[in-house]
């Protein structure tokens, strides 16, 4: 009984139909290498052919013509040339022992005298000098273990630590002879606080100007971006100086925030700042929230049943199913 389901099962799995990708390679692969590939016969294969009326494609001869452009361009720009695979001519290029267009440069091989210039010189130099790659140079240095003595990094002094922080860094950089970007690397390492930034602090009048005027206008007067000045006024919980009537506040949470700015003509940031202030819901958030009615259903059904009722796509139950630890529907 189990020889004859063995059987059965090997008969159905030979006799399964052929796709649209299989049938294009009739004719242009070879019938071995169909079968090979898709774990067919080659009877299977021939008789599949011989049945579309598909004959075997026949490799294409090289001309003399063809012939003398090998070794001429790279392989690659020929066989777009010749409608030819790239295999096909390398193959026939190497067959002839034709040299490519661009032969591989000869291997040198490393003397002891190259060898005991390693890490004496900065690698850059040696690289010129030996007339090789920096990175054949780093390589081999760091393959034979050679210390690193002419390294272009200086380390720091005390000296040098001690003006970190009474000077700007700029001049810090001028005084040592390093990069400013070195100099800040050095000082935040060493938690040294730059009493020079460009950044300046909020000073308490500063924030009791907050609120008083509008973003814009109280960004010009204390010369700072309207940007800092809105972040700020948001990090203290201060309400932007909009004239908000009674009325236009009874507006919020009824529309969205982008109608109610359109209407009243006011910045959508203003309209979301004293939302935000009043404690209103957004009524038209991007992502609509969850109900608890809406999470009663969720494994009550399957995914795609529960989506279709409560108006969500099945992929938004799946993941808050799977967040609430809820298992599926049977």
């Amino acid at each position: 009984m189990i020889v004859r389901e063995e059987v059965a099962a090997i008969l159905k799995w030979m006799s399964r139909p052929w796709t649209q990708r299989q049938i294009k390679q009739l004719g242009i692969l070879a019938d071995a290498d169909i079968a090979r590939r898709w774990r067919r016969t080659i009877a299977e294969v021939v008789a599949e052919r011989e049945a579309r009326r598909i004959h075997v494609a026949t490799p294409r001869r090289w001309t003399a013509k063809e012939i003398r452009l090998l070794g001429t361009m790279p392989d690659t720009e020929l066989a777009m040339r010749l409608k030819r695979t790239w295999h096909n001519v390398r193959y026939q290029r190497r067959a002839l022992h034709i040299p490519p267009f661009r032969a591989r440069a000869k291997f040198r091989y490393w003397t002891p005298k190259e060898i005991r210039l390693l890490g004496t010189i900065p690698d850059a130099d040696l690289a010129r000098k030996l007339k090789r790659s920096l990175c054949a140079i780093q390589s081999q240095r760091a393959l034979l273990k050679r210390p690193y003595i002419a390294a272009r990094f200086r380390p720091w002094t005390a000296k040098e630590d001690r003006l970190l922080g009474k000077k700007s860094d700029a001049e810090v950089a001028r005084l040592v002879k390093r990069s400013v970007d070195c100099v800040k690397a050095r000082r935040s390492k060493l938690g040294i606080a730059d009493q020079f930034a460009k950044v300046r602090p909020w000073t308490r009048t500063e924030e009791r100007l907050l609120g008083t005027l509008p973003d814009g206008e109280l960004a010009r007067k204390l010369k700072r971006g309207v940007s800092g000045v809105r972040l700020r006024r948001q990090q203290l919980g201060i309400l932007n100086v909009v004239r908000w009537t009674p009325a236009q506040d009874r507006l919020l949470g009824v529309v969205s925030d982008h109608e109610i700015a359109k209407k009243l003509r006011k910045s959508l940031q203003a309209v979301r700042d004293c939302r935000w202030y009043l404690g209103i819901v957004n009524p038209a958030p991007l992502v609509r929230p969850w109900t608890h009615s809406e999470e009663k259903m969720l494994g009550t059904d399957i995914d795609r049943i529960v989506a279709a009722k409560i108006g969500r796509t099945r992929d938004a139950v799946l993941q808050r199913r799977l967040l609430l630890d809820i298992p599926a529907a049977g």
